[in-house]
Formats: C-alpha cells, sequence, structure tokens
C-alpha cells in the first residue's frame, strides 16, 4: 500500500492508523508492503547512501535508523510488530527526517527467528530517488537467521520506483533452508552468529563492487531465549571470529563486514523485553565503573561510525560498546557451580560444566581451525600470506618475544643468514651513561665480514648471477638499462680497481655526488669492498653544503657526473662540483682527484633543453669511462681484493644537519648495520626473492636509500628499480607507467609525493595496470588518512597491504597526546655509532640530556590519533635562519614549521630587514638565491613575511609558539602566556605583515 501526502499526520504514538494529508488513513497489514513516506530532504555524511535496517522494532536498530536517517540515509525498516514498527515511523519523523527518506517492510519472517532482517543496495536508474547513487555504498545490518541463493544474478536493491526490488523482498521474507548450513550451527550458534551469518550472505550478492558495509550486532537480549547463558555466550565469541575471516573474502568484493557488541542496554525497549531484574540493574550501578548500561543511541553512533566513509579503511573488526563492563559480570557467572552461590538471578545461571564442553567446542571450531569456515573448501587464504615471512600475528609475537627476552640470540640467528669471514658470539655491548664510563655501542665485536661481498659474491655463490639486480629507468621515457648480479659485481670489482689506483686505502672517505644512476651504486659498492667509507651527498645540494661535507670528512676524491635532468630542468652538477671544489681549496682542504660521469652523452634531453659544456681540469679530473677503460685484468685482482672488515669498522658516512646548523657526519658500522637492513628489508616488505620486484623512490643522499635502494634489498637478492626523474614528469602518471613496465610488486615512497600525485585526475592512475602490487610502503612521515584511502582504493584496488610506520613505547604501552623528547634506553645493531670525528659532540648531543638513554635530539609530538608527526626531509631551522641572516638586509629571521596540504609541513620565516627596507619581489628573490647557495632549494622557505620585531621574551628568547599560531592563520587561537614578552604589540604588527606575506613557492 502507498501513502500520499506531504506529511504523516500527528497522531498519537500509540493509534492503530497513520493519517495522510487527504485524511485517508492506512492500516498496516501483516503483508510485505512498502510505504514511501515523503518531506523535504535533510541529511549530512550519509546523503545519497541507502540504509537497510532489520527488525526496526529493537531499540538500538530503531535509534540506527533515526540517526542515519537524519543524517541523509535514504532508510529502508523492516519489523514484524505492526504496532512497534509504526512508532518506528513516527519517531523517525519526528526526529526530523525526511519522509522521501523512509520506506518500510513489515511482514513475519521465519517461526525461528530471534533477532531481525535488512540489506542495503543501489536504486534503479530511472527512479525518482536516482540521487541516492547508482554505486551501493552501504549497508546498516542487525542478525537474522536466514540464507540467500548464492546463484542469485540481481544487484539491485530497489527497483527504479525506489521500492525495494522483488527478488530481495522474497529473499528478505521467504529463504531457502540449507541442511548443510542449519546443522552446522543448530547446537552452539543459534542465536547470534547463524542469523547474522545468514543475513550477512543474503546482502552480499546485492553489496559486490559496490563498496557496501555490512555491521553486524551481536544481541545481548539474545539470552532471553535461554535459561542457559551458554549458548549465547560461545556465539558472541565466535561472532568475533567469524567477521575477521569473513571480512577477508568479502573484500574482494569491494564489501566491508565489521561487527559491533554491546553490553546490557538500559533503554525502554531493552527494560521491557529484558528478562534482567532489578537486582541486574542495582548490580550494575554498584560495581561498574560507568554505574550504568548502555544507551541504544550510544550503540547507534558505533554503527554509523563503520557504516560511514570515515571507517572505509576498516573491515574485520569488533567494537565492544560495553561501558557495563557485561563481559565481566558474564565470567562471574561462569564460575558458579551452585546456583546458591549466584549473584546474578536465576534466569542468567548456567552449569559450568555445559559452558566448559561449548567452550572446548568453539577452541576447536575457531582457534584449531585459524578461519570460520562458512561452507566447505571456503577459507581464504591468499598465497601471499601462505609465503610471507611473517605470516600472521601470532609470528610476528613470537619474533618480538625472542628480541625483547633474548636480543642476542635473535640477532645471531639473523647473523648466521649472512657471510662472516670469521664469525663472533658476542652481542650488543653498550654503554649509555657517561658517568659510568665511555660511551659505546658494539654488536659482534671480533667478527669480519664485508658487506659488498654478502650483496655480490655470496649472492651469487647462491645461484644469483644472471638475476637481475636493477633496473634503471631514466628521467625521460625509454631511458632504461638493466643490469645483473654478475654484471654489477664485474662494475664493482673494476671501480674498486679504480679507487684503489687513486691511492684510496681502508678507511679513507670518499665523496659521491651522483644523481640516482647505476654507477651511484656502484661507487658505493666499490667503496665498502676495498674498506673504503663512502659519503653521499644528495644531488640537490649546494656547492657550499657539498663544499662543508667534504671539508668536513677530509676527502680528497670526489665522484660526480657532468649533469642530469629532474624533469626539463638541467641540474649541472659539474659546475657545482668545481665550486665546491674550489671553497675547499680556500679552507685548506684540496681535492686531489674528480671522477666524472658523462651522464648526459648517454640519455635522452627533454625537448628544449640544453646541455653543456663539460670542462674538466688537467691533473685533478678524469671521466669515469676513461678510468675503467685503464684497468685491466691483472690489475683488478690486485687492486680489487676484498677487505674483510671488522665488525665496528665504519661503513659510511651521512650527514645531516645538526641543532646548531652545522651538518653532522652519522656514522655507521658494518656488521650492525649490515644485519639490521637485511632483517627489516626482509620482514618490512616481505621480500620475496625470486617473485618480487622492488621499488623504493629515495634518494641515495638520504638513509632511506642507503638502506632500501641499495644494501637491503641486494642483501636479500631482490630485483630492484632505481628511478632518476620526478613523478610528475612527463605527466603525473609516471610512478604508475613505472609499476606496469616493471611490474612492480612491493613500492616504497613518500606520502608527500602521495600527496601531490593525489591532487590530480584519476585516470592518471588508472590507465596503468598496477596490479603486479601486493604492499604499498610509506616513509618519512605519517600518512595522513585522505592519501592512504587513496592510496589502497585507487592505486592498490583495495587489495595492496599499505605499511606506515607507526611508535610505540618501549614496553607496548599507549603514549598520551602531547610533545616530548623521543629517546631510547638500549640500542639496536643498526644504531648510529657516532660523529664523524667528533665523538665527544655525539656524547654531548645524544647522551647528556638524559643520563643512562639515547636522546635523538628530535622533538616528537603525538597526537589524538595516535601518530607521531615527522616532515620528510628534516631541516635545521636554525640553519635556514643563519642563512637567511646572510642576506646585507636581513637583520634577524626566524623560521617555523607551518602545515601544508601536500608536503605535510614547510618552512615558513619572518624576517626583520634593516633602514625600514620593504619586503619586495625583488629582495625576496635575492634572500631566496642567499639560501639557494647556502644549503640548497630544497631549505627555500615556502613564505616569507616581513616583521618588525620577533616576540622575545625578557632573557632574549624567541617566542615560537606565537609565530607557529601566526604561521598557521590561527588568529583565534590561545597564545599562552605572553606577559613575559618584552613588546606585545609586536603580535598585533606581526598578524597585520601576515595579509602581505609573499609565498616564494606555488
Amino acid at each position: 500500500m502507498i501513502w500520499g501526502g506531504n506529511t504523516i499526520g500527528e497522531e498519537d504514538e500509540d493509534d492503530e492508523t497513520i493519517q495522510d494529508n487527504n485524511n485517508n488513513n492506512h492500516e498496516l497489514t501483516a503483508s510485505n508492503q512498502i510505504y514511501p513516506v515523503k518531506s523535504p530532504p535533510i541529511g549530512s555524511r550519509f546523503i545519497g547512501k541507502v540504509a537497510i535496517i532489520t527488525e526496526s522494532n529493537c531499540a538500538i536498530d530503531r535509534a540506527t535508523a533515526i540517526l542515519l536517517g537524519k543524517e541523509g540515509a535514504k532508510v529502508t525498516i523492516h519489523g514484524t510488530v505492526e504496532k512497534e514498527l509504526r512508532e518506528t515511523i513516527v519517531k523517525m519523523v519526528r526526529a526530523g527526517i525526511s519522509q522521501d527518506n523512509i520506506l518500510v517492510v513489515q511482514g513475519v519472517i521465519e517461526n525461528d527467528q530471534v533477532n531481525s532482517a535488512g540489506a542495503i543496495g543501489r536504486q534503479g536508474n530511472n527512479s525518482p530517488a536516482s540521487s541516492i547513487s547508482n554505486k551501493l555504498k552501504h549497508n546498516i545490518n542487525r542478525q537474522n537467521s536466514g540464507s540467500v541463493d548464492s546463484d542469485r544474478e540481481e544487484n539491485d536493491l530497489l527497483e527504479d520506483d525506489g521500492k525495494p526490488s522483488g527478488s530481495f523482498r522474497n529473499s528478505l521474507a521467504s529463504r531457502r533452508r540449507s541442511s548443510h548450513f542449519d546443522s552446522h550451527f543448530d547446537t552452539l550458534f543459534n542465536i547470534n552468529l547463524k542469523s547474522i551469518t545468514k543475513l550477512t550472505r543474503l546482502c552480499v550478492p546485492y553489496l559486490e563492487k559496490q563498496k557496501g558495509a555490512v555491521v553486524n550486532v551481536s544481541s545481548f537480549g539474545g539470552q532471553q531465549q535461554f535459561s542457559d547463558y551458554a549458548y549465547y555466550n560461545t556465539s558472541r565469541v565466535a561472532l568475533d571470529n567469524y567477521c575477521r575471516s569473513i571480512a577477508i573474502k568479502y573484500a574482494k568484493k569491494n564489501v566491508r563486514v565489521n561487527n559491533v557488541s554491546p553490553g546490557f542496554i538500559t533503554s525502554e525497549s531493552a527494560d521491557e523485553e529484558s528478562t534482567v531484574n532489578k537486582f541486574y540493574l542495582n548490580w550494575i550501578k554498584e560495581h561498574v565503573p560507568m554505574a550504568r548500561g548502555g544507551t541504544a543511541e550510544e550503540i547507534a553512533k558505533v554503527i554509523a561510525f563503520l557504516a560511514s566513509d570515515d571507517a572505509s579503511y576498516v573491515t574485520g573488526a569488533t567494537i565492544v560498546a560495553d561501558g557495563a563492563r557485561t563481559p565481566l559480570i558474564l565470567q562471574q557467572a561462569w564460575k558458579c557451580t551452585d546456583n546458591k552461590d549466584s549473584i546474578l538471578p536465576s534466569s542468567l545461571q548456567f552449569p559450568s560444566e555445559k559452558m566448559s564442553e561449548n567452550l572446548k567446542k568453539i577452541k576447536f571450531d575457531l582457534t584449531n581451525g585459524t578461519t570460520y569456515q562458512e561452507e566447505p573448501g571456503e577459507i581464504f587464504q591468499p598465497p601471499t600470506i601462505k609465503e610471507a615471512h611473517i605470516s600472521g600475528l601470532s609470528k610476528y609475537q613470537e619474533m618480538y618475544n625472542k628480541s625483547i627476552k633474548n636480543p642476542d640470540e635473535f640477532w645471531k640467528s639473523v647473523a648466521e643468514k649472512l657471510f662472516f669471514e670469521k664469525f663472533s658470539e658476542k652481542g650488543l655491548e653498550w654503554n649509555f651513561d657517561k658517568r659510568k664510563g665511555e660511551i659505546f655501542i658494539r654488536f659482534m665485536n671480533g667478527s669480519k665480514t664485508n658487506i659488498a661481498y654478502n650483496c655480490l659474491e655470496r649472492n651469487i655463490k647462491n645461484g644469483l648471477e644472471n638475476r637481475i639486480a636493477y633496473f634503471w629507468e631514466g628521467n625521460e621515457p625509454g631511458d632504461e638499462k638493466s643490469i645483473t648480479y654478475g654484471e654489477l659485481l664485474k662494475e664493482v670489482i673494476k671501480f674498486s680497481s679504480v679507487l684503489r689506483s687513486k691511492g684510496v686505502r681502508k678507511g679513507d672517505v670518499v665523496a659521491i655526488y651522483l644523481p640516482m644512476i647505476l654507477e651511484l651504486i656502484v661507487a658505493m659498492l666499490a667503496c665498502a669492498r676495498i674498506g673504503a667509507i663512502h659519503s653521499v651527498v644528495f644531488a640537490g645540494f649546494s656547492a657550499d653544503s657539498l663544499a662543508s661535507r667534504i671539508t668536513h670528512a677530509r676527502s680528497r676524491i670526489l665522484i660526480t657526473a657532468d649533469g642530469c635532468f629532474r624533469g626539463n630542468k638541467l641540474i649541472d652538477l659539474k659546475s657545482l662540483a668545481d665550486k665546491a671544489a674550489n671553497i675547499c681549496t680556500l679552507r685548506g682542504e684540496s681535492l686531489d682527484n674528480i671522477i666524472v660521469v658523462e651522464h648526459l652523452k648517454k640519455i635522452r634531453t627533454p625537448e628544449g633543453a640544453q646541455g653543456i659544456n663539460l670542462k674538466l681540469e688537467k691533473g685533478r679530473d678524469s671521466t669515469w669511462d676513461y678510468e675503467m677503460s685503464l684497468q685491466q685484468e691483472t690489475n683488478q685482482q690486485t687492486n680489487s681484493n676484498v677487505e674483510w672488515m671488522e665488525a665496528e669498522d665504519p661503513l659510511f658516512i651521512l650527514y645531516t644537519s645538526g641543532s646548531t646548523g652545522s651538518p653532522k657526519g652519522i656514522l655507521h658500522s658494518t656488521a650492525g648495520y649490515m644485519c639490521y637492513v637485511y632483517m627489516t628489508t626482509k620482514c618490512s616488505f616481505d621480500a620475496q626473492p625470486d617473485t618480487d620486484i622492488y621499488w623504493a623512490t629515495a634518494d641515495c643522499g638520504w638513509i632511506t636509500g642507503h638502506s632500501y635502494v641499495v644494501y637491503g634489498p641486494l642483501l636479500n637478492g631482490l630485483t630492484s628499480v632505481i628511478f632518476e626523474g620526478v613523478p610528475s614528469y612527463p605527466d603525473h602518471s609516471r610512478f604508475w607507467s613505472i609499476i606496469e613496465k616493471y611490474r612492480v610488486t612491493k613500492f616504497y615512497t613518500a606520502p608527500t609525493a602521495i600527496r601531490a600525485l593525489m591532487a590530480f585526475p584519476e585516470e592518471f592512475v588508472t590507465k596503468h595496470n598496477c596490479s603486479s602490487l601486493k604492499i604499498i610502503g610509506t616513509v618519512g612521515e605519517p600518512i595522513n588518512p585522505t592519501a592512504w584511502k587513496w592510496l589502497y582504493n585507487v592505486v592498490g584496488k583495495t587489495k595492496c597491504a599499505v605499511v606506515d610506520t607507526y611508535w610505540q613505547t618501549e614496553t607496548g604501552g599507549h603514549v598520551g597526546p602531547g610533545e616530548g623528547n623521543l629517546c631510547f634506553s638500549q640500542p639496536w645493531p643498526g644504531i648510529m655509532r657516532s660523529i664523524w670525528c667528533d665523538h665527544e659532540r655525539f656524547v654531548t648531543n645524544y647522551f647528556s640530556a638524559y643520563p643512562g638513554n639515547y636522546f635523538t635530539g628530535d622533538g616528537a609530538r603525538r597526537d589524538d590519533d595516535g601518530y607521531y608527526w615527522i616532515t620528510g626531509h628534516l631541516l635545521s631551522t636554525s640553519e635556514i635562519e643563519s642563512a637567511l641572516a646572510l642576506h646585507p638586509n636581513v637583520v634577524e629571521a626566524a623560521v617555523v614549521s607551518a602545515p601544508h596540504p601536500i608536503k605535510g609541513h614547510f618552512p615558513y620565516a619572518f624576517v626583520v630587514l634593516s633602514n625600514d627596507k620593504r619586503l619586495t619581489e625583488e629582495l625576496v628573490k635575492e634572500i631566496k638565491c642567499v639560501v639557494r647557495d647556502k644549503i640548497g632549494a630544497i631549505a627555500i622557505p615556502d613564505v616569507i613575511q616581513h616583521a618588525n620585531g620577533l616576540p622575545k621574551t625578557r632573557s632574549g628568547k624567541i617566542t615560537r609558539r606565537i609565530l607557529r599560531k601566526i604561521a598557521e592563520g590561527d588568529k583565534q587561537a590561545d597564545l599562552g602566556d605572553i606577559s613575559t614578552l618584552v613588546d606585545e604589540t609586536i603580535i598585533e604588527h606581526l598578524w597585520e605583515n601576515r595579509l602581505k606575506e609573499i609565498r616564494t613557492t606555488g
């Protein structure tokens, strides 16, 4: 029967009729009928979505229907009791829900039904309610007995006229039985699991490919069906296991399945229907922290969360919404062996023997079987799980426990998988407390090994000589090379000979200033092979930054290139190297040799771009190809023998900016670093050398590149991709075209790059086949939810794990929101060993503030969601400030971090100018040039703002929290105590000048 008109009459809730505008009374019948009701639409996060609520007579379902309807969903409610169904409708309308958004299905389902039924789907294309969306969005589902034909072809739940489709309506009202299915569950899981399982099966065919969601809610009220409470509780435990298992299967169909497990609900409906008496309610008030049960409205909010886009990445989860600690109460009931000793009413008591029997059954079904099996042979076990190094949480926990209880044995087992010329049984040794003596860290002291040998010869002896070690992809599409493990070894041997011919010996430092090309990897491995220490400098750094790193490390040799392109921009590396060499000479640290890779001769040039005229200084400069051609086989054998390194011999220096602005050379040693990157690459990326194509987009100028572009992948025998270009050239599909081209399986990149790419149409991704991907990793900073969802849905097509880095305290406990200092009380094998040529600075910086602890020097901010926020490139604000102050018109500068939608954070600069100078576009360009020349383009502030003065305390300290709030533009923010400022009027001037800020980048 159809109701006409725009409103529901304001009749008493107990009245037996509902009145329309024409005063036509329509009596509810026991048949399956559809009742559309109309009024103006309202809503928010569920607009365009259809929710089908099963058994809306229940208090929780009724509250859910009202909440979802108020937020814009089109709600179909099902009920079997006329009076209560009518009450639900009237309450929904009185809650302000549009009558256009209410549909009603009334009818009796099955005699053995305990709870309710429901589903959700897309509406027909020609429907007046087509605004609901042609794609299925969400399903809010309560438990119900019933099943569905697995061969069903219909996908629409609503017809073109807005009514539930006949196929779905018939399925809902009269479902066929499966004797196997019923017999499997009748004994143990009838109350919750059986009904929820059947309805989930009913809904999914209508939800496939529609990104639908099923939210099952276990029924605490189900205990009224049995005086023996065991059946209900065991099925409730089973529901959690079922939900986790079935979610894996249905994820392939774009359907999420989650579970809400409420405790006792003290709503009006629950009080009337439940057998729990006043004794129980008094017990709750007396014994539980919340002193009350939950409300249906509180549970509805949890359901709505799981149904919303906010939970689009959540599946297989159970949220226990139980402020009344019902499980604890039930556990106490389980312990009762004599009813006289029970604190609960007789309706809640049961024999403990039967409970034990049922728990045995559930342990057999769910623990030993590991996965709930809905039908024989339907267990979902993807190959990636079967073959994984860490195949599940239990395996991880086992490894974790070993590493904590006996770290020496744990790391020894890792070291045994690598080659040691001399193996020492010594594990980690350290002293973090300078009051007790020298600060030191040692691992496997007395051992001898060589990381280059382990990367190459060890793998070749294991049969990998002809395996591709690297696919190189150039800046221009079509520029490509590959190199096998055998070919890479030959190149490394040859360049080792070149280095020794130049006088490089064990312990000497070789500076490397190269783009992401194969020669960079050859140079690093050649250094490691002969015991030289490599110092790789990011090829985006300025001549001054390069010179500082060369002179500090006292390098006598530099490996560089003529130039490279990043997109269509030419970087003249040789000119920068020449400037750096001149600076070194002025500082009394001359370079003896510069070896130049003639890279530009071997690659395509972007359209319209021009090359450079390579100039070589006689007696100092030579080309890579020339030097390699001089090495005869006899010389190679003499000059390239493996240098067996002591475990704590230096492997490389990697310079980073210090808090004082002067770069510091982070020193890593051989054995500990080798074991650490081998293990973390293997487990974090589930490295499978026989099948994986691995690609980390990091530059080797950073620690990620050292560890997860070079050493980690090679130690694991992987085939990797290295890329010289940028993700936006020649268009924004470059990453995805490379993944398709090389069939990349493990992809490791930065959230900064992802945020930049997701700003462009999805077609840049979808036009390429990225189906080879199995794992997507992000590094450099926590990935924000929007970027995570984009990676998961658009790039990974909902089948890839997206692995982000997360932090916990050493005990695994929670850290509350706020700021603090990041410290460690004991080392791991791959931890830094010292600061090059300045061990005292190492001790002062890292071990003085908190004796007995390693202080990283970083402030760590934990937000309300548990994230520790760290930017993509760590730059010292004091170093940028120092560079800004070099300009003759800048008297003083302060730099803070401000939020950025793509980068995460960016440098925001405040500059005080001399002689009443104005901050013009021309002056900003000059300031930018100073920063670029001193540090590099990466450090140029995105925003430069003129400041009449800086907010300082009477002690002269700049109050940076005020500058951060101004940079963020939050004028309503609480600036805290400003009474200590010398001049409070500066704040107002800063706000006025903020409108005149000059953005230096796009």
